[in-house]
């Protein structure tokens, strides 16, 4: 058996002699009750009185999230506030104290325990009324669970059943005596549909005023305990998969609560029944191995297998009230049966928020744990998801079910492996520690600290894609002295995510580590963007390389400009490509769509260039475009880029007059061609392809007074035709005429040919008139 198993063994074994829930009856002479605009209640409750209630009463809201709502459909009942609810609190707090004494003790809470309860409202239900599946809310800063007090009246249905995990306490009323129901208050509750009568509670908010006994509890197998936990945090986890050697010893011991706690609950002196004794058990283990310990919230996600349900109902098990009153069981009214039953656990992931520490300390880090620190004593599926997502059978793919949980977990792990496992969670964090030792004068400390989240930083520093953490990362390098460590920790970033503002540590890189240093950083991080499609690039080149450029030759160093002449170089290597891609599209649309995309980050290239005096980068961007009229469209957005930016007055070098004087000259010459007589119907498109079905086709396109065409092909010849046109968006239109073999492509010319052709003349004369009002903007 593993540690992990041993663990979760030993911890199932610390049951608490208290329970989720619990009831029982007491005299009803012991509650006298006054309520506005009612008067005295006479007990039990009668018909009249009832009516007279709810008469006197308002419709009940509920929560949900951050909302208060009102919606019959899933609470139904009338509600009389606290402020109009008096108790004779002489008569009442001597048999409460006793009462609450016995809910202590069945809720398994310590001797040193002191509940108190406090008057939330009076319920009224009536024949058909009802409340849904709920958790009440925490409505005092240690509420811990609630009191349902069943005034004595006679009504059939009405029950209230609660729910913990599998188990489930239904509870109906007494006729004569007071039925008191206790419980959690993350326990999922309901009150099922009232059939005949009047059911009558008050309900009270249950306050641990106390704190826990400082009584160490005594723990049963408490060497055993610690023994599995010293040998858990000893151990690497299970081979995965065969050849998974490199399997690194786990950070910390997850234990996921029996029961559920909200932000305002998660405290050490609020746990409930069992989770109490099994932190308790945690808890001196922990100070025995010198282990760190916290509570956190757990967001938990699985997916399962699942099979369709067709007919039955799965049941419950019930722990039935065995009042002498209890009528048959009732149906509960909650439907047909579930639409899938979960076979097989397919995946899960755990993620641990809100912390919680020993000391009472709150953080707010987010960290994602392996299955093989995980144990729970409850399994999650047991529990009631706060979300679903049944996704049936669909294709190839099987029927499965996603659900989503809210749990609570106490964290357990080596205090002298404290700095790696906080770096994993909270890598910026790990670099300022770096930094704060560097500037405190602890280099040996620093550079300790640096080496140890060399193992896993690769793992870790990938999803802090801010460039904040790229940021503190080459401060802290710069001031390491060592290069080779230097590079590892700057290694699994991105040249997008460094910022102009980062330029002062990049030239203390520059003057620490060199030029050639530099170079081997930038190819690196070039070689992992080749493997990974990074979206920020564009944006990168358009808005960042231009500012950080500019900062890096603003100090009087030489080595400055080189740098920046390095980065905008690396850059247009991009550009390139992604150019060249763009050019190889099929499709027209999409061609012109993404060349046009590519204006921001080519102006951002020819500014960096300005900057750093890479005066034949920039020329050579130029000449790129003005030597080739495929790129008319890109140099236009370019031109307006810059107009929009006022960049063509920046710098002289930009060479943007040039591309300015390319475009003008090119409209002027395609404008001084005659226009398309009306009788000519040739296509002038370019339509890439070989062969004799290819050289036929563009023959037919040519013909000035061929306007359609029969033509009896092969299927496969067809289709050839039929990708041509669509590919290259002629003004044609494709019909197949099934008769004869083979069968007959009718090709047809359309009057597209001459409104495509007005439209793009139009477009010219635009653009010509718009390049002649910005000329002296561009003059050089």
């Amino acid at each position: 058996m593993t540690a992990l198993a041993d663990i979760t063994e030993l911890l199932r074994r610390m049951e608490s002699p208290g329970t989720f829930a619990t009831r029982f009856n007491a005299a009803a002479s012991a509650l006298s009750i006054r309520v506005d605009g009612v008067g005295k209640l006479r007990l039990p409750i009668t018909v009249a009185t009832a009516r007279n209630l709810i008469a006197h009463s308002a419709p009940a809201c509920y929560g949900y999230q951050e909302e208060t709502r009102l919606d019959a459909r899933v609470r139904d009942t009338a509600e009389i506030a606290r402020t109009r609810i008096d108790i004779d609190e002489a008569r009442w707090r001597g048999p409460l104290a006793a009462h609450l004494t016995r809910i202590r003790r069945s809720l398994g809470l310590p001797a040193g325990a002191v509940l108190r309860a406090e008057v939330h409202s009076l319920l009224v239900y009536g024949p058909g009324q009802h409340f849904k599946p709920h958790r009440d809310s925490e409505k005092s800063d240690r509420m811990i669970g609630t009191l349902v007090v069943n005034l004595p009246s006679s009504f059939s249905g009405g029950s209230i059943e609660i729910r913990h995990g599998e188990q489930v306490l239904r509870v109906a009323g007494s006729a004569r005596e007071l039925t008191l129901i206790a419980f959690y208050a993350d326990c999922v509750h309901e009150v099922l549909p009232v059939k005949k009568g009047y059911r009558v509670v008050l309900t009270f908010n249950l306050i641990l005023d106390a704190k826990r006994g400082a009584e160490a509890a005594r723990v049963p197998a408490k060497h055993a305990l610690r023994n599995s936990i010293q040998r858990f945090f000893a151990s690497p986890p299970p081979l995965r998969w065969k050849g998974d050697d490199q399997r690194p010893l786990p950070d910390r011991l997850v234990y996921l609560l029996d029961h559920q706690y909200t932000r305002q609950s998660l405290r050490w002196d609020l746990l409930k029944s069992a989770d109490a004794k099994r932190a308790d058990a945690l808890r001196q283990a922990g100070l025995e191995l010198d282990c760190e310990m916290a509570l956190a919230l757990a967001d938990v996600h699985e997916t399962w297998a699942c099979e369709d349900a067709y007919d039955g109902r799965g049941r419950r098990w019930y722990a039935y009230d065995d009042d002498e009153e209890e009528e048959e069981e009732e149906d509960d009214g909650r439907g047909g049966p579930s639409d899938y039953e979960l076979t097989d656990l397919i995946d899960s992931d755990v993620e641990l928020r809100h912390w919680v520490g020993s000391d009472g300390a709150v953080g707010k880090i987010a960290t994602s744990i392996a299955a093989s620190e995980l144990c729970f004593t409850i399994p999650s599926n047991e529990f009631e998801p706060f979300e679903s997502e049944h996704e049936g059978f669909t294709g190839n793919a099987g029927n499965t079910v996603e659900h989503w949980y809210h749990r609570a977990a106490i964290v357990l792990w080596p205090r002298q492996r404290d700095f790696e496992i906080r770096a994993k969670a909270a890598p910026r964090w790990a670099i300022r520690q770096v930094a704060r030792a560097l500037e405190d004068d602890r280099r040996a400390a620093a550079l300790d600290m640096a080496r140890r989240l060399l193992p896993f930083w690769k793992a870790v520093s990938w999803q802090a894609t801010s460039p904040a953490l790229c940021g503190t990362t080459l401060k802290a390098a710069a001031r390491l002295d060592d290069p080779a460590l230097a590079a590892a920790l700057l290694d699994p970033f991105a040249i997008t995510l460094v910022e102009a503002r980062a330029a002062s540590s990049m030239l203390a890189l520059l003057a620490a580590y060199g030029l050639p240093w530099w170079r081997k950083l930038l190819r690196a991080w070039a070689a992992a963007r080749h493997d990974h499609y990074d979206p920020a690039q564009a944006p990168w080149v358009r808005d960042e390389l231009p500012e950080i450029c500019r900062a890096l030759c603003v100090v009087p160093l030489h080595q400055g400009s080189a740098l920046a002449q390095v980065m905008a170089d690396r850059s247009w290597e991009w550009l390139e490509s992604q150019i060249r891609l763009a050019t190889d599209l099929r499709l027209p649309s999409e061609r012109e769509r993404e060349l046009r995309s590519l204006a921001g980050p080519f102006l951002g290239i020819v500014r960096a260039c300005s900057h750093a005096g890479g005066d034949d980068l920039s020329r050579q961007a130029i000449q790129l475009l003005a030597n080739d009229n495929r790129f008319w469209s890109l140099s236009i957005e370019v031109l307006r880029a810059a107009h929009s930016r006022k960049a063509g007055r920046e710098d002289p070098r930009l060479r943007l007059n040039l591309l300015h004087a390319h475009c003008t000259a090119m409209l002027n010459e395609w404008l001084d061609q005659p226009v398309r007589a009306a009788d000519d119907w040739s296509v002038r498109d370019p339509v890439p392809g070989s062969g004799p079905l290819h050289a036929a086709f563009v023959q037919f396109l040519r013909a000035s007074r061929q306007i359609r065409k029969e033509w009896p092909l092969a299927k496969q010849s067809r289709r050839e035709i039929h990708r041509f046109i669509d590919e290259g968006g002629l003004p044609l239109t494709h019909v197949t005429r099934h008769t004869g073999r083979p069968f007959t492509l009718v090709l047809e010319k359309t009057a597209k040919l001459f409104e495509r052709e007005a439209t793009q003349r139009k477009s010219w004369i635009k653009t010509l008139q718009w390049l002649r009002e910005t000329e002296a903007e561009f003059r050089s």
